[in-house]
């Protein structure tokens, strides 16, 4: 027998596409708790199957898919552009494919006209309905008037109209700042990108006994075993100390170590990585935010994809550190030198302490990297400032190892411009070994 829970999600999945859902509405409907109601729908938001939509509600959807790098769905541009749905409201999680500024005659826009799009248009309600049957949603801007016809199209082929206050430079700059703000987001490398085929790993419930663990262990010569209990959820890990004196018949919720470091499935890779070297261990449980047990990760994975994050990045989106770094030049001495110009110094004219980081960072990292070929996580910098540092002066970095381990390493960095120091750093650094 379904529980109420349950019996909620399946009403919704049931529902048609474009849907609006509200707590009191199920409620009403299914005779539950609104409580109850609201937590199934949250559920449901997480299944990707509802959506939440500023100005619209809660609606059914399609399950949300994997997008590319540099895409949107509709109902983050009209969060981003703070637009109006006016109709279409189903279409509204379908994915942005492009955008077109309809500034053109009709005749000239068919080669850039394609389905998926956006088109990005003032009052032309002969644009607004050629964009619609192309399968092209529209977002007016100007706050302009929008016909009832055009409306009634848009309900009809359920892609989405949308109305915003902003001009059409504003708002066009504005998607494209978000598309690439999305790219950027999506080259960070989280624990779900790499972890989807985790469920193999053994795992055993906080029900079974000592027994039931030595089983496992001599099975599969895994001896750190995830504890779970009857709904996935993690509840801690036994080892063989927790177990070296235990009778076969204990529980394992008796003997296992409830004070453990996981890792969140929304987690990044860089961030796991910083946990596993500071808590020096080598295998890591994996959490969703529901504390629900999903795998475990190793130290071993988490240093390949660092390594492929690296040597896959694209050059689509440059963030800000590399446009700092890329300024360096190494000299045939080990040296670094730069140039301090205009868009690297702050209001009173000297350099800015960011920017100074960064290529403090930047030096101590490539030095690292072209000793060893290591995954480096920055720790800590210090910087001491002993004279201003001004616009156009000639910097050289030259960096020395202070202390090195398999695990760290500390660096001094000395800033000279032209034979006076001025300034020096110091550089802490989490190593993984390849």
């Amino acid at each position: 027998m379904l529980t109420k829970h349950a019996k909620i999600l399946d009403y919704i999945k049931n529902l048609p596409i474009g849907d609006k859902i509200s707590v009191r509405g199920i409620a009403k409907i299914l005779k539950v708790s609104e409580g109850t109601a609201y937590r199934a729908i949250r559920d449901a938001d997480n299944l990707g199957i509802v959506s939440t939509i500023e100005r619209v509600g809660t609606i059914r959807i399609d399950r949300k898919l994997n997008r590319a790098f540099d895409q949107l769905t509709y109902s983050e541009v009209a969060r981003i552009t703070d637009s109006e749905v006016l109709g279409g409201v189903p279409g509204l999680n379908n994915l942005l494919n492009r955008f077109v500024i309809g500034a053109m005659k009709k005749d000239s826009m068919a080669k850039y006209v394609v389905p998926g799009g956006l088109m990005i248009v003032g009052n032309r309600a002969n644009i607004q309905k050629y964009a619609l049957e192309e399968k092209v949603a529209v977002l007016v801007t100007g706050g302009f008037e929008v016909s009832k016809d055009i409306i009634a199209l848009s309900d009809k082929l359920n892609i989405p109209v949308m109305r915003t206050a902003y001009d059409t430079f504003t708002t066009a700059s504005m998607i494209n700042q978000a598309l690439t703000e999305q790219g950027i987001k999506n080259e960070i490398m989280q624990l779900s990108d790499i972890i989807s085929d985790k469920h193999h790993e053994p795992y055993l419930f906080t029900t079974d006994r000592t027994e039931d663990y030595k089983r496992v262990r001599d099975i599969t010569g895994k001896t750190r075993i995830p504890i779970v209990d009857k709904k996935m959820q993690f509840m801690g890990m036994v080892a063989p100390i927790d177990v070296a004196s235990a009778m076969d018949s204990l529980l394992l919720s008796k003997s296992m170590n409830q004070r453990i470091v996981v890792a969140y499935l929304n987690e990044s890779v860089a961030s796991v990585a910083h946990k596993m070297v500071s808590e020096s261990i080598d295998m890591l449980p994996v959490v969703d935010e529901n504390q629900r047990y999903i795998g475990v990760i190793s130290l071993n994975e988490i240093r390949n994809s660092l390594r492929a994050i690296r040597l896959n990045h694209t050059q689509n989106t440059e963030m800000v550190n590399e446009n700092v770094s890329r300024q360096l030049i190494k000299s045939s001495n080990g040296e670094y030198l730069v140039t301090v110009t205009p868009k690297m110094i702050h209001g009173v004219g000297t350099i800015s302490y960011g920017v100074l980081s960064e290529w403090l960072a930047s030096v101590a990292m490539r030095t690292l990297d072209d000793e060893a070929k290591l995954e480096i996580i920055i720790e800590q910098i210090n910087i001491h400032f002993l004279q201003i540092i001004q616009l156009e002066s000639q910097l050289r970095f030259i960096p020395r190892i202070l202390e090195s381990s398999r695990r760290s390493a500390i660096l001094t960095i000395d800033v000279y411009s032209k034979e006076l120091l001025v300034a020096m750093g110091i550089v802490s650094m989490q190593l993984l070994m390849k």
